[in-house]
């Protein structure tokens, strides 16, 4: 599932700034790409492949974030995380509303 692009966009200015404010310095941002597909520093290569349905592996880039704490972690992040039973370690999907995120906050693939 992960966050989506409207829901971001959706999201009034101070808790825009609040997800912001959060990630900063708390978050790593991954791309994972398809071999053929690489065009960005820092992303990393899924080879070719089929799945056992008989799709290609990646369509496309998935964006994730790996956040470090969860303390204080806004709703909207909060409640897309993947590893809900480890309360100090998450990820969270939704490559529209990531790359979003990163045009909005100033951040890039890698340590945030």
């Amino acid at each position: 599932m992960g966050i989506k692009l409207d829901g971001w966009n959706n999201l009034s200015m101070a808790d825009k700034n609040a997800v912001i404010h959060f990630l900063r310095g708390n978050c790593k941002i991954d791309l994972e790409s398809p071999e053929n597909h690489i065009n960005q520093t820092g992303a990393y290569p899924i080879a070719d492949g089929i799945t056992s349905g008989g799709h290609p592996m990646k369509y496309g880039d998935e964006y994730r974030i790996y956040i470090r704490s969860l303390d204080e972690c806004p709703p909207f992040l909060f409640n897309e995380r993947k590893s809900a039973q480890n309360p100090y370690k998450a990820r969270i999907g939704g490559s529209a509303a990531i790359k979003a995120i990163m045009e909005f906050g100033g951040f890039r693939i890698g340590e945030n």
